[in-house]
């Protein structure tokens, strides 16, 4: 028997190391049914921009049938550069999506960046009791990162932030390739 690690372990192992060089974004993948098959869609144009555009890795995130916190999916990011974004509902962003809640996830997130020595938002109430920023206030200074916007359902708004972020934690310095 051998004594090393078991080959999902090893397969984790390796995508930790590819991804501790290129940024791993977040895509939320609807979940559809098409006959008696459940699966998870997501567009080709996002997948496509994660890895070229963005030099980033993509990674799905699916709608799940069994009930998971988000604050777990959040901690599962750590210590990677995690940027939670959203509109407003007056504007169009959807009415179903729970903004106050996120928020509570990404606070109840923190100790898990923390532990894992990442800044995170630097919100030091309990996830319970701490309240929303205002709209288009801005939570940027770690690697876990929050910022709404006034716009609709749409993260364009908020690129202007995400960019400059992202550029200050990858040590980007602009130069073209």
């Amino acid at each position: 028997m051998s004594a090393g690690p078991a080959p999902i372990g090893l397969a984790f192992s390796i995508f930790n190391i590819m991804a501790a060089h290129r940024p791993l974004i977040g895509i939320p993948a609807d979940r559809r049914v098409l006959g008696p098959h459940a699966f998870h869609a997501v567009g080709e144009k996002y997948i496509q921009a994660v890895t070229e555009a963005a030099q980033g890795l993509p990674w799905l995130i699916p709608v799940l049938a069994t009930p998971v916190d988000a604050h777990e999916l959040l901690a599962l990011c750590a210590p990677r550069l995690t940027f939670v974004s959203y509109g407003v509902p007056e504007k169009g962003d959807a009415k179903w999506l729970d903004q106050q809640g996120s928020y509570m996830a990404a606070v109840a997130s923190e100790p898990v960046f923390r532990l894992l020595g990442a800044k995170d938002l630097g919100v030091k109430d309990d996830y319970h009791t701490a309240k929303m920023p205002p709209v288009n206030t801005s939570l940027l200074d770690g690697q876990l990162a929050w910022r709404q916007h006034d716009g609709g359902h749409t993260d364009a708004p908020n690129w202007k932030y995400f960019i400059p972020w992202a550029d200050r934690f990858l040590r980007h310095d602009g130069a073209a390739r």
